[in-house]
């Protein structure tokens, strides 16, 4: 992520494949949701996004005080390396903030010759690790992991921290986010970015255990979101089949936020390709892998 094109949105129009952006737009009733919203910037938004950490709670399963959301998954990383960034272990190829961002990096290497494959039960944590990051799906290899090791490395290395980036995870693989609650070392961060097609929107968010205390979480902004993603009028999850219902029209934006990920409901569109410096660029294999 050396050149600014690697940090944020690009001057041109079409595919950026730097930046992983989706080519799809939101779908119809965000939009809609959105211009309907755009009146009342005026106003501020609920505190903590309090509408959305419930919904999104509800569809992860998860205690509501364990969802934290801040503009961008990418704050969230921040503030978790800030913390416990110090001897950070990462799975490489990996997504570029983060060796950028941890203070000091020892590596796993994923093997082209496997299909950028890991078994995790495999894995070998260096003494006094602070921070294990798992990127799954990962970025840019593009295979998934089988997670079903997991539980087990976080009973084995209570004292080290298991960061899941599960930015992609609305494209494939399981996740783990039902885990946090029993697990006091296992952090999973999010997006509405990749999927959903929100990126411009800038909405992230982390599941992460109550303790240890204080999560850098608990001192972010009390107003992470813009108005146009908290509009006026929530939807409720539907116990028996888990989709989204609602009364008001601009529901819509949280259907396209929460619940319907862009996958290839639309034809995409035919379109040139450029390219542009960086160090980032997320390649999906002739077959996708399962670790």
């Amino acid at each position: 992520m050396q050149s600014l094109l690697g940090k944020g949105g690009a001057t041109f129009e079409g595919l950026k494949l730097l930046l992983c952006e989706n080519p799809l737009p939101p779908i119809d009733e965000a939009i809609a949701a959105a211009q309907a919203e755009a009146p009342r910037g005026n106003y501020y938004t609920e505190p903590y996004s309090a509408p959305l950490r419930r919904l999104l709670a509800e569809q992860l399963n998860v205690p509501e005080p364990l969802v934290h959301i801040n503009a961008g998954s990418e704050l969230i990383l921040r503030q978790l390396f800030d913390r416990l960034g110090d001897r950070v272990h990462l799975l490489t190829p990996t997504y570029a903030l983060f060796p950028e961002i941890a203070r000091r990096v020892t590596e796993t290497p994923l093997l082209p010759e496997r299909g950028f494959a890991f078994d995790l039960a495999k894995l070998e944590v260096p003494h006094d690790t602070t921070l294990v990051v798992i990127v799954n799906p990962n970025n840019p290899s593009g295979g998934s992991f089988d997670m079903g090791p997991l539980p087990d490395l976080l009973r084995r290395h209570p004292a080290t921290a298991f960061l899941v980036d599960g930015a992609f995870i609305d494209l494939g693989g399981r996740s783990v986010a039902t885990l946090v609650e029993r697990h006091g070392n296992l952090l999973v961060t999010r997006t509405l970015s990749k999927a959903h097609s929100l990126a411009g929107f800038r909405v992230g968010y982390a599941v992460l255990p109550s303790a240890p205390a204080p999560l850098p979480l608990k001192r972010t902004s009390s107003l992470p979101t813009s108005r146009l993603v908290m509009p006026r009028g929530w939807p409720s999850v539907s116990a028996s089949s888990g989709s989204w219902s609602s009364r008001w029209a601009t529901a819509g934006w949280v259907r396209a936020s929460c619940g319907s990920p862009r996958r290839g409901r639309r034809t995409m569109p035919a379109s040139s390709t450029r390219s542009a410096p960086s160090s980032e660029h997320y390649t999906v294999p002739s077959s996708w892998p399962s670790a």
